[in-house]
């Protein structure tokens, strides 16, 4: 195979690897074998167009510490082992850099040393002490991104940025309004800032708020993470969280690309629709090099294995109804269920497999954040995409109502689901239904089909 632009020509080689069976279908159901594509080639990787711009690609790091009071002793400790990972980590990755701000009563950075081991008896120097303040953060994060901004012969290069939100407790210097101002402020600098930023929010201690938290991933670019870091986890836990994000994140350095792939013969892929073929397919993938060499690793590829799909797909349509049935009782204040049921009813569905029933609306916020019920409505176009259905209650076209059902299923080191997504008017014109397989990792094909229940 070979890469082609205006100046440029390689010739890669091919490698197939088998991926795990879909959880929905196994290995031998209407999707058949799945793989993963990598290309590999060799040679004067420097004419390949548009290569200076995905060198010159980097991501900043932004570790955003809570060293207020309340984290004294063994929390602080765990924060200053993790940071010193991450400075290990990162250290030799020229495309990485790495931020560090701190806060108790007022938030400021902290200017590392470039001697590795000068920086680490700073992180260690840094005593826990003072309040809380969330809204300093807030105002010297977007004054940072602001600054960047501004035209200048010595403007500090605008990068990508990943921030890392950490925290034991609540804002103990500001009103709720003043908070929510300071947050929706950073919101809009972020939005004009012009590059991709990502917020990871991670909790610790009883005191910390959950749903704040959970807000905070939302106010970049894309959705950040939250993850709550139980101190019943173990002293590394906070550590292996963070060195877990960082790795995910920093696999993104390269480009992402498109890959137009045909077989010959009666071969043939499996289409956008379940059931449906194609001898032709469009895949994503991921261009990076590294010295001379340039590799392309392409999302998943499906060659069909038979036509014998009914038998499946009703199985989806089936499992599909049973998640519109459990939303239409959250939905319908006459049928409402109480909490325990509903969850019994969820952890009911197909033991062995876990099951997220997503509606487009908000219910009890306790039972959103255990099952990932979501507030609000976007588009059809975020479910053609993958993204996680959120917006903000007000913001919610009540109308339309959108419902998911995920069965998910571990294997190895990745997850893989099926799915069947749901859109249209409620109990009026019936439904468009979608079903899609895909590693929650990767690329993944949505395409609506016309079902009236």
């Amino acid at each position: 195979m070979a890469l082609s632009g205006e100046v440029a020509s390689l010739t890669f080689e091919a490698r197939l690897t088998k991926a795990p069976g879909l959880a929905l279908f196994g290995e031998n159901g209407v999707t058949g074998k799945e793989y993963f594509l990598t290309l590999k080639g060799t040679g004067d990787v420097s004419k390949i167009p548009g290569l200076k711009e995905i060198q010159e690609e980097e991501i900043e790091f932004l570790l955003i510490l809570d060293c207020s009071s309340s984290m004294e002793g063994n929390p602080w400790h765990q924060v200053q082992k993790a940071v010193l990972k991450v400075m290990h980590m990162i250290k030799a990755n020229q495309k990485l850099s790495l931020t560090v701000m701190m806060y108790s009563n007022s938030a400021r950075f902290l200017t590392l040393s470039s001697d590795f081991p000068v920086a680490q008896k700073q992180i260690l120097a840094v005593q826990a002490s003072g309040a809380t303040n969330f809204v300093s953060v807030f105002d010297t994060m977007g004054l940072m991104l602001k600054k960047r901004g501004l035209p200048s012969m010595n403007q500090e290069k605008k990068r990508d940025m990943v921030a890392y939100f950490m925290t034991d407790g609540c804002d103990t210097c500001n009103t709720h309004d003043g908070i929510m101002t300071a947050r929706e402020s950073l919101k809009r600098t972020i939005a004009a800032y012009g590059q991709v930023v990502h917020i990871h929010a991670l909790g610790f201690g009883v005191n910390h708020n959950e749903e704040f938290l959970e807000s905070l991933t939302m106010i970049g670019t894309s959705d950040g993470s939250y993850n709550y870091i139980d101190p019943k986890m173990g002293g590394n836990a906070l550590e292996e969280r963070i060195v877990g994000l960082l790795t995910e994140e920093a696999g993104l350095v390269g480009r992402n690309v498109y890959l137009n792939l045909q077989l010959s013969g009666d071969n043939q892929f499996l289409g956008d629709w379940f059931g449906s073929s194609c001898q032709t397919s469009v895949l994503s993938a991921f261009f990076e090099t590294k010295g001379d060499q340039a590799t392309i690793e392409t999302s998943k590829i499906t060659p069909m294995a038979n036509r014998e799909h009914d038998k499946d797909l009703d199985e989806l349509i089936r499992a599909a109804e049973v998640g519109l049935e459990l939303s239409r009782k959250v939905m319908e204040p006459e049928k409402m269920l109480a909490k325990e049921e509903l969850r019994k009813e969820i952890k009911g569905i197909r033991g062995g497999y876990k099951f997220h029933v997503w509606i487009g609306c908000s219910i009890d916020q306790s039972l959103s954040k255990e099952f990932n019920v979501l507030q609000g409505f976007r588009s059809w176009s975020d479910i053609r995409q993958g993204r996680k259905l959120r917006s903000k209650r007000e913001n919610a076209d009540l109308s339309r109502l959108c419902w998911m059902i995920s069965l998910e299923q571990r294997q190895g080191n990745r997850i893989y689901c099926g799915e069947i997504c749901f859109l249209g008017d409620y109990g009026m014109n019936g439904l468009n239904v979608s079903a899609r397989g895909t590693n929650v990792n990767g690329g993944g094909q949505c395409s609506p089909k016309s079902y009236v229940k």
